[in-house]
């Protein structure tokens, strides 16, 4: 592997990280909405920040 593929790669996952931040503040913010309008759905919003808390988690540790 060329010094410029692990370059590429280092890159592929900080905009993979970007992501999963993004998505995590995303399901934030409908949490705190769906407190409001569809208390119901909160726990499944919950785990799916969870999921992708841990994608955030992986994707930290190998950049």
């Amino acid at each position: 592997m060329t010094s410029s593929d692990t370059a590429l790669g280092g890159r592929i996952l900080k905009v993979d990280h970007a992501g999963e931040q993004g998505a995590v503040n995303i399901y934030r913010a409908q949490i705190l909405a769906a407190r409001f309008t569809a208390p119901a759905r909160v726990p499944e919003l919950c785990e799916f920040k969870s999921h992708e808390e841990q994608h955030r988690v992986v994707f930290a540790t190998k950049s």
